[in-house]
């Protein structure tokens, strides 16, 4: 399998001519906070990996309250990789959590505390709209979980209903996880690679994973503004 990390403005100045002697991909957080801005660091890392030859995909972490609210993330997402002429080799992932912090922006608990009820349903029409608005805008979508989210939300759902969505799995083990077919599998949060300050995820690609085929565009391609939200 080859091996890879995630990474985000956590990790401080990557010096990406080092860390490219140690990894064959990277996934790169996008967003920032309430206001999904672009993350501080995410048009560097991804210039440094487009220039060393690294192939890598990104990820946007969930702050959305609604199902519109998610297309429209998705839709600026893409837009991010589309207006600043990125060429991604893996998808846009959705990254939806259980924190077990309600104060933690975007997490199920912090829906909850905002009067959501978050049922399986809800989860997967969130996740379903994020990965649409991605999708109409031809770029490749994919959805991060664990086994509880994945379990408790009824993911298997979501991924039969659509077999292109890359699957990237959270599972901090040293065994291999075989109950369900995976793309990526981050397999630590501790890990350590030259070049990073720190800790950083590290992750594994499947042997039998391969990019899928983009698909066709079929929303207008609007000004980022106009998708990202304000603070609520």
């Amino acid at each position: 399998m080859q091996s890879g990390i995630d990474v985000s403005s956590a990790q401080g100045v990557i010096d990406w001519n080092t860390v490219k002697d140690y990894i064959d991909f990277a996934i790169i957080h996008i967003n920032s906070g309430m206001t999904q801005t672009v993350e501080s660091r995410f048009l560097y890392n991804a210039s440094e990996c487009e220039r060393l030859g690294v192939p890598y995909g990104a990820y946007w972490f969930c702050y959305d309250l609604t199902p519109q609210d998610a297309y429209n993330s998705g839709v600026a997402g893409a837009q991010i990789l589309l207006q600043n002429n990125l060429n991604n080799t893996y998808p846009l992932y959705y990254d939806f959590e259980a924190t077990g912090d309600p104060n933690n922006p975007g997490s199920v608990e912090w829906l909850q505390q905002n009067g959501i009820t978050v049922t399986p349903a809800y989860v997967q029409s969130l996740i379903e709209n994020f990965c649409n608005g991605v999708e109409s805008q031809g770029v490749s979508a994919g959805v991060y979980f664990n086994a509880s989210m994945y379990t408790q939300y009824q993911y298997a759902n979501l991924f039969a209903n659509h077999p292109n969505w890359g699957k990237w799995l959270a599972e901090w083990s040293a065994s291999q996880p075989t109950w369900i077919s995976w793309d990526f599998w981050q397999y630590s949060e501790t890990g350590t690679v030259a070049g990073i300050s720190g800790t950083v995820d590290l992750d594994y690609k499947s042997d039998n994973y391969n990019p899928p085929t983009p698909p066709t565009p079929t929303g207008r391609k609007l000004p980022i503004w106009m998708y990202l939200k304000f603070p609520f």
